[in-house]
């Protein structure tokens, strides 16, 4: 004689104890349909294990029996079940819970595109001919201005010097970044510069 199913049990002890399917969802809160699919052992049917888990520890619980015992006897068949599809197909598997790794995904994506605003944003500047002046202290303490425009950065980088030696768009020549402070500026010693 084979083993007696989970649902067959279930429906077995229901029945012993003269309570209807619909007292079981009244009291468990179980649809009618899930009762039925788990009664006739149509778990593939179900949705996911855990919740198939919930309906039998409910199921048991409101019909008198231990659920602990009952959630061991599945635990059980899924095993036999298990190691028959294993030996069925030749190959022994070892069913363990994989861990999905999605922050890692999203720490990947999250890289590329700071690298790729970065990188747009440098092709930007470069492309722009736009200027940046700034103050900058010297060694002796006293300030000196800079110019930081396409053609400097291009030759600080290391980029192609006839690049820094001309503008692209007109072809005349560009400075090479480091500019005295305009004229009315350097006719005084304001904010600690020297006249040049």
């Amino acid at each position: 004689m084979a083993k007696e199913t989970i649902g067959e049990y279930l429906k077995r002890e229901r029945e012993l104890r003269q309570i209807t399917l619909e007292e079981v969802v009244n009291g468990t809160k179980i649809a009618l349909q899930r009762l039925r699919q788990l009664e006739n052992d149509q778990l593939e049917e179900m949705p996911a294990e855990i919740f198939v888990r919930g309906f039998i520890r409910g199921y048991a619980e409101f019909i008198g029996l231990n659920p602990d015992e009952v959630l061991l006897r599945y635990e059980e068949e899924l095993n036999a079940l298990r190691e028959k599809e294993a030996a069925d197909v030749g190959t022994v598997y070892h069913f363990e819970e994989i861990k999905p790794r999605r922050h890692v995904l999203g720490i990947i994506v999250a890289v590329l595109i700071f690298f790729a605003i970065a990188g747009t944003g440098y092709w930007l500047f470069l492309k722009s001919g736009i200027s940046i002046t700034g103050l900058l202290p010297d060694s002796d303490g006293k300030g000196r201005v800079i110019r930081l425009d396409r053609a400097s950065f291009r030759a600080e980088s290391g980029l192609n010097s006839s690049d820094a030696a001309t503008d692209s768009g007109s072809g005349s020549p560009v400075s090479s970044g480091i500019h005295p402070p305009p004229a009315s500026q350097s006719s005084g010693t304001a904010a600690g510069e020297t006249s040049q």
